[in-house]
C-alpha cells in the first residue's frame, strides 16, 4: 500500500537504512553509512524467497526498482530509468559475508552490470511488473521471519512485501 518513486530493498540495504543514525547523517553525510554497514554485515545473510512475474527465485538481499541509480549517484542497473515504464528486480545471491562485501562494493564502483553479466548466478537482473517478496523458512516457535524493507531510502515495515509497477504517471520538476 506504500507507493514508491525509485526503489524497494529487501534484506541487507533495509538493515542498513535500519541502522543509520540519522544525527551522524546530517553531520557526516556518506560516512554515516560506515557502522550501519559494518553493524548490517554482522548479522547472517537473510533467505528470501521472491517470485517475479510468476517465476520463483531465491537470494540473500533483493532491490525492485525504476532508477538506474542507487543513493543518488551509485549505478545501480542501466536496464531502467525512472523515464521507463516498468521496473527492474535486481537479486544478489552472496552465499557468504565475503560474497555480501563484495557485491556492496560492485555497488559503489557502478560494476553490477558487467558483474551480473559475467555471473548471473552471483546478482541477477530481471525486467519486471510485479515481485513477491518473503523470508524463506521460519524462526523461533515456527513463526514467519520477517525481514526489513526499504523503500526510497526509508524503513518500510518487514516482509512479505507485494511490489507492482503503477500505472499511472508521475509529473516531476526537475532541475536541469
Amino acid at each position: 500500500g506504500e507507493p514508491f518513486l525509485l526503489m524497494a530493498g529487501v534484506g541487507f540495504d533495509a538493515r542498513v537504512v535500519g541502522g543509520l543514525d540519522q544525527t551522524w547523517k546530517q553531520r557526516f553525510a556518506r560516512a554515516a553509512y560506515g557502522p550501519a554497514t559494518l553493524s548490517a554485515l554482522s548479522r547472517p545473510l537473510d533467505k528470501l524467497q521472491v517470485t517475479i512475474d510468476g517465476v520463483e527465485h531465491a537470494c540473500a538481499w533483493a532491490v525492485v526498482t525504476s532508477a538506474a541509480r542507487y543513493g543518488g549517484s551509485f549505478l545501480l542497473t542501466r536496464q531502467t530509468s525512472i523515464r521507463v515504464p516498468g521496473l527492474v528486480a535486481m537479486l544478489f545471491r552472496a552465499r557468504s559475508r565475503a560474497e555480501l562485501v563484495a557485491q556492496a562494493m560492485c555497488l559503489a564502483r557502478g560494476d553490477l552490470d558487467r558483474r551480473a553479466a559475467l555471473d548471473p548466478d552471483w546478482v541477477t537482473t530481471i525486467p519486471c511488473t510485479a515481485a513477491d517478496i518473503h523470508a524463506a523458512g521460519l524462526g523461533p516457535k515456527h513463526a514467519p521471519i520477517q525481514v526489513p524493507v526499504q523503500i526510497d531510502g526509508d524503513v518500510c515495515g518487514t516482509t512479505p512485501v507485494h511490489i507492482r509497477a503503477g500505472s499511472g504517471r508521475v509529473s516531476l520538476i526537475v532541475a536541469t
